[in-house]
């Protein structure tokens, strides 16, 4: 049988490209295994696919300068090396790594955890390059202290190590989300991940800064899962590049808040809490409400090194510049667009996500860095995730799959093995409290304020029929349109877009043909607002549009996959359809929205395509109710 990874099918010399992949990488399976290590390698673009799938610009593969033995011989003090600080206070502190010799050729740097790891259990590596002895690094604490050792002509000359001040203990990876159990609900989950569950989860909040009057205590067990739990390779293989020891995912609900007011916190277990936190509690539904939210879709962990040596999906393009600059973009950002407007109806109050998180690709590294990048944010609001290809998409293990006993995998589409086995065991757990109203983290809706939120799955069946498909239905019925006069429904594949087809995209287009089919008619008798999209990395903005054809009143789509892979570099169709009113593949960004009572909402599209450059509005539309959910009877444009 072949063996399929990251979207290509590899059979012997020939490359079937069965789903989705990145542009200029294909991560394909080597179709060997060495000891425990499920052997990756890139097959185009002159780059190497290391650890986990992390892409380092070249052909570098340090397998080729290491012994042909995996055991750990002991490391010699001919080179020096340094990790300063040795002692790391929290979570991605800036670790400075030094060596005092001038590279060689084949020289690399291993960083390992946990460190007793043999050569070939690399989390990641760092090849020295003769105009640099020092790299900054910003590693998440996995529970386990990190080792960097420099190897030259196969040998380990010399290593350092680093730890971590609290570390079993340290809360990280926090993210607050909407317990959503009715359209009334005000309460707020806040989950993180630690190494120990021997002391309880707690919460202290309060309405005043350093005066936290209430204190709750969690009331259930911590969550957990085992590589035996994903349904197949190279997810369920324990290793340091694939499953990693997570640990224990807490959670802690915070109910009796008063409504659309700041609250102050902290968390963690035992002597061991954070730093301060602050939010504000969700408000009471009201039509006229006026508040802000961000979108996006598809973004993945951003560099953990500086300068262009190494990082996790170190991918580079034609002009050089690090792939996955787009997640810093995305994040630093948004950062700025809460600093900026804290306090005002503009500052954004939760962070949808359509699917395609970390991109982990079974690697457990990158689960946990991309969790701990997004987290000043998440712990600032809620941040309601569901389910892309990246995460779920699986061959084999079915009777392991957490959501279904038959997955979808219909022949006329492209849902192959996207999330390297994960089949969403990772997702289900890191974010296990998605409101109650559906099919767990799969399919859900949820309000906040005067917007009806509508997450579907495209990763699971939607035909006519389907459970998913009825529950739609039934679910978009039941809107009470007086009260929310806003309905927006997100999915991550897309029902619209116009990319040129490229040979991995023909039958993306026609899953997205079918979706439509099947999906549109519902979306249009109930006169939905407004459709995100994701999964083509790039933006794309329609007219409130029906089969295809710009209407008066209609759902309008958007296409927002570029909080950080890509961009996608295919270009789009010509002539360009009537119904696509902006493109861009060149910039990475965020979905700014803004609600204005029952009058219209705003959606911005901010973005940039240099890190530290900040963001611009690029594109900009304006939404008006329906005429039959208006309080005017004055005609007004849709958009």
């Amino acid at each position: 049988l072949p063996c399929s990874f990251a979207g290509v099918t590899a059979m012997g010399n020939t490359e079937v490209h069965a789903v989705r992949t990145l542009p200029l990488v294909a991560a394909a399976c080597a179709g060997m295994v060495q000891g425990s290590i499920l052997e990756m390698h890139v097959q185009k673009g002159g780059m190497f696919v290391g650890a986990g799938g992390f892409a380092h610009f070249g052909s570098f593969d340090p397998r080729q300068h290491t012994s042909a033995s995996p055991a750990n011989a002991n490391c010699t003090t001919d080179v020096g090396i340094d990790a300063s600080p040795r002692v790391l206070e929290r979570s991605l502190d800036p670790l400075h790594v030094s060596w005092d010799v001038e590279s060689q050729l084949g020289d690399w740097i291993g960083v390992f955890s946990p460190p007793d790891s043999t050569q070939w259990d690399y989390v990641d590596f760092i090849q020295p390059s003769k105009r640099e002895q020092d790299v900054v690094m910003r590693l998440p604490n996995m529970r386990q202290d990190y080792e960097f050792r420099y190897y030259r002509a196969g040998a380990c000359v010399g290593s350092a190590r680093a730890s971590f001040l609290n570390g079993m203990l340290e809360p990280v990876g926090a993210h607050l989300h909407l317990a959503g159990r009715s359209t009334q609900d005000m309460a707020v989950w806040l989950t993180w991940q630690s190494g120990s569950n021997a002391n309880p989860a707690v919460v202290e909040w309060g309405l005043h800064t350093g005066n936290y009057t209430n204190r709750v205590v969690s009331d259930s067990a911590p969550r957990r899962y085992e590589a035996s739990d994903m349904c197949s390779q190279p997810a369920n293989i324990a290793s340091p590049q694939h499953y990693i020891d997570v640990g224990y995912f807490h959670s802690v609900l915070l109910e009796d808040l008063p409504p659309d007011t700041t609250i102050y916190y902290r968390y963690g277990q035992d002597t061991v809490l954070s730093a301060e936190k602050s939010f504000r509690s969700p408000p009471q539904s009201h039509r006229n409400a006026r508040w802000s939210f961000v979108a996006y879709g598809d973004q993945g962990a951003a560099a953990h090194m500086d300068g262009d040596i190494a990082g996790p999906s170190h991918i580079a393009w034609d002009n050089k510049t690090q792939a996955l600059f787009g997640p810093q973009i995305t994040n630093e950002g948004l950062q700025h667009v809460v600093s900026q407007r804290r306090g005002t109806d503009r500052e954004p109050r939760m962070v949808v996500h359509f699917g395609d998180l970390a991109y982990a690709w079974s690697c457990g590294l990158t689960w946990e860095l991309w969790q701990s990048q997004i987290e000043p944010i998440a712990t600032r609001m809620p941040y309601m995730v569901s389910v892309g290809n990246h995460e779920y998409d699986h061959f084999g293990g079915d009777d392991k799959d957490p959501s279904t006993s038959t997955p979808f995998r219909p022949t006329w589409g492209n849902y192959g093995s996207d999330s390297g086995g994960e089949c969403g065991v990772p997702m289900l757990n890191r974010f296990p409290h998605a409101p109650p109203t559906g099919h767990s983290i799969w399919w859900y809706t949820f309000s906040f304020a005067n917007v009806q939120f509508v997450a579907l799955s495209s990763e699971h069946d939607y035909m006519r029929g389907s459970e998913q498909w009825r529950w739609l239905e039934q679910t978009l019925k039941d809107v009470d349109r007086r009260a929310f006069p806003w309905l927006v429904v997100t999915s991550h594949r897309s029902l619209y877009n116009s990319e040129r087809n490229a040979s991995d995209q023909i039958v993306d287009h026609r899953v997205s043909e079918t979706m439509r089919q099947m999906l549109e008619p519902l979306l249009v008798t109930y006169k939905v607002n407004l459709v995100l999209t994701g999964h083509y990395h790039s933006y794309e903005r329609t007219c409130p549009v029906i089969n295809q054809t710009c209407e008066r009143e209609a759902p309008v789509h958007i296409c927002g996959g570029m909080a950080g892979m890509g961009p996608d570099s295919d270009g789009w169709m010509e002539p360009k359809p009537e119904w696509s009113l902006f493109q861009d593949e060149k910039n990475w960004g965020f979905l700014d929205i803004s609600v204005e009572g029952d009058e219209s909402m705003t959606v911005r599209y901010l973005g940039g395509h240099e890190a530290g450059q900040g963001v611009n509005e690029l594109d900009r539309v304006v939404l008006r109710p329906y005429a039959a959910h208006a309080k005017s009877t004055v005609a007004v444009e849709y958009v």
